[in-house]
């Protein structure tokens, strides 16, 4: 069955816990002794993808947890894409709220980044990752998209490495 990037990038996150399996285990590396007598780090496995990620920076159980839920919905909306039929493609409502005045402007922090930042994924491939060919069908200018993807360290090596792939440069 095909994978949803739409679901994958609104889904909450107790709907995408319950599609995980949770692996618990102890952190490696430096910590002392609280490193080596708890099970802190948290391993989750996205079972209709298979993609799986770890945290284990902190103490914590719990907000181990909750970084490695960033990073599977992040992981999700960076594998997955919408194909694009331009007879029938419009910009997503959230593309158009975070949009003002000709600006793509939203915070990482607030809740429709990452369905945002799948619909900029979405158009990036759709342009064959031509930045400017995407910030035209955004409507916003070339160095907002730009510096969109540069605030995210990933998110850019993400779409350089895509560029790469087709002969294009960072």
């Amino acid at each position: 069955m095909p994978i949803d990037p739409d679901y994958l990038r609104i889904a909450t996150d107790e709907k995408i816990l319950s599609e995980c399996k949770r692996e618990i285990s102890r952190g490696s590396g430096p910590g002392g002794q609280k490193r080596n007598k708890t099970s802190n780090a948290v391993c989750l496995v996205h079972i209709p993808t298979g993609l799986s990620v770890r945290a284990q920076e902190t103490r914590s159980q719990n907000s181990n947890l909750k970084l490695a839920l960033q990073r599977l919905r992040f992981a999700l909306v960076l594998q997955f894409r919408k194909l694009i039929d331009d007879a029938t493609y419009a910009l997503p409502d959230c593309v158009k709220e975070a949009i003002d005045h000709g600006k793509l402007q939203i915070s990482p922090k607030s809740t429709p980044y990452l369905a945002v930042t799948g619909a900029v994924l979405d158009i990036l491939n759709y342009q064959e990752w031509s930045v400017s060919k995407a910030a035209g069908q955004l409507g916003i200018s070339t160095g907002n998209l730009a510096g969109f993807l540069k605030n995210d360290d990933k998110l850019l090596a993400f779409v350089n490495a895509r560029r790469k792939e087709k002969g294009l440069k960072p």
